[in-house]
């Protein structure tokens, strides 16, 4: 302080702690740990989204079923050859009669099955087949080549 003119030194004073001029905090302060946890939030939430979604696409939670194979097939009046099995698709069929009947139990419910049926071998000619269509449009021909 400046004893003479009873003024305070310019050395004196503390210029970092300026008294504020108005009683409210600015918004930063007042919301900051709002504004943070807001964000914090919204970067959890894109990796969640990104982690269980595959590519990052959206889930598809209405996907059609796309198996298209047979779980089994019975042959009454002939064999067949290899036995079944879903992932193969072409057989040889050894009839004992000239009507066979097909009997197939589908793999999915929502698939279709055109094929299975009682089949006249005489009005056939070398080769016969089954057709799986499934739910989405996937398609799998069993195949059977008539050996006489």
């Amino acid at each position: 302080m400046d004893y003479y003119s009873g003024s305070p030194d310019v050395q004196d004073y503390d210029f970092n702690n300026v008294p504020n001029n108005s009683n409210r905090p600015s918004f930063f302060n007042r919301y900051s740990k709002l504004l943070l946890w807001i964000i914090a939030l919204a970067i959890i939430g894109l990796i969640l989204l990104m982690v269980f979604t595959k590519d990052g696409n959206a889930p598809k939670y209405n996907a059609k079923d796309n198996n298209s194979s047979l779980s089994s097939i019975e042959v009454d009046g002939a064999s067949i050859s290899p036995s079944f099995d879903s992932a193969t698709i072409k057989y040889k069929l050894y009839p004992d009669s000239d009507v066979v009947t097909f009997t197939c139990a589908k793999a999915s419910e929502k698939s279709t099955v055109q094929g299975c049926e009682t089949v006249d071998l005489n009005e056939v000619k070398s080769n016969y087949e089954i057709k799986v269509t499934a739910e989405n449009g996937d398609v799998t021909i069993y195949y059977f080549t008539i050996v006489k």
